[in-house]
């Protein structure tokens, strides 16, 4: 099912001053984008024609072309307005209030709902259009746990029993940020994967013999965050289960192995988990390998480099 903003949310989320309310809470934006409409604004518009499903923004052009338009032209560019039924109009900060006053006017009697800000139509367009298709982008559900340590979002995943929510619980005592646990809403926006905490997850967590715990509550509200991108994914396996022996195991680090998530290919690490090994703190390492990588360094590679030399050089 197609996502959907309702047009009250775009007006608690923006500073606009409304100037016609209509039906904010009836009428939807399900397009990215905000959209400019000279050209129907001066043509007759077919039956046919496809309504807008994004907030529409008249700026200077629009403004003056508005000017020179007699009351009567006025009214009929706006019934044509009317007919392309957009879920709000944005106007800019060229419209004063005489301005305002005879667009409504000519406008008439509406649902829609028509807004004035104090900002340019290219500003406008730069503070809406991310937030809209960030609201609307599609989005799928993933299993595991999001955490954002030294600034790099790393879902956690793995097989039943490795420790998830554990390793979770051990990487916020060291002051990591949590984002969600268990149900993960992921989409794409700009070529990278975003995520996020499904409504019912937020702020908890579920631990094994303790049940569900409450994460800002137990280490503040500072240890959350409400999103964030995902650079990286780790995925605990328990050797025992017999899906991966500890030899199956990338030794040197030199092949890095990645997984899509929303179409983005993303680094993915695996690490086996058993009895006395640190989980939370290798999960660190893993991040801290992910950025050396990102900086252009490769332990591996690096080492591989040392090992020839010192054969090169008859074992010295």
């Amino acid at each position: 099912m197609p996502k959907k903003i309702a047009v009250k949310e775009l007006l608690k989320k923006f500073e606009f001053q409304i100037v016609n309310k209509g039906k904010p809470s009836n009428r939807y934006i399900t397009s990215s984008g905000i959209a400019r409409i000279g050209i129907e604004l001066a043509t007759p518009i077919k039956p046919a024609y496809k309504k807008q499903t994004n907030p529409v923004c008249f700026g200077t052009s629009e403004l003056n072309y508005f000017k020179q338009a007699s009351p009567i032209a006025l009214r009929k560019i706006m019934r044509r307005v009317k007919k392309l039924n957009p879920p709000i109009i944005i106007l800019n900060s060229a419209f004063k209030t005489e301005d305002i006053k005879r667009i409504l006017k000519a406008l008439g009697k509406t649902d829609i709902t028509v807004a004035s800000v104090n900002m340019s139509s290219t500003d406008i367009y730069f503070e809406l259009s991310p937030w809209i298709a960030r609201k609307i982008a599609p989005s799928s559900i993933v299993h595991g746990t999001l955490m954002s340590i030294y600034g790099i979002g790393v879902l956690i995943t793995g097989d039943s029993g490795t420790g998830k929510s554990e390793a979770a619980m051990e990487l916020l005592k060291a002051g990591r940020m949590f984002v969600g646990d268990d149900a993960i809403e992921v989409y794409n926006y700009g070529h990278a994967v975003y995520g996020h905490p499904s409504n019912i997850a937020k702020q908890f967590i579920e631990v094994r013999g303790l049940g569900i715990l409450d994460v800002s509550r137990m280490f503040g509200w500072q240890s959350t965050l409400p999103e964030t991108q995902i650079h990286m994914t780790v995925h605990l396996v328990n050797p025992e289960l017999g899906k991966k022996s500890l030899n199956d195991f990338e030794r040197l680090g030199v092949n890095q192995e990645t997984e899509k998530i929303r179409g983005v290919k993303l680094p993915k690490y695996y690490i086996p988990v058993t009895a006395g090994r640190p989980t939370a703190s290798l999960i660190e390492s893993a991040v801290v390998d992910f950025k050396m990588k990102r900086a252009g360094y490769n332990s591996a590679e690096n080492y591989l480099e040392n090992y020839d030399k010192v054969l090169t050089r008859g074992g010295r």
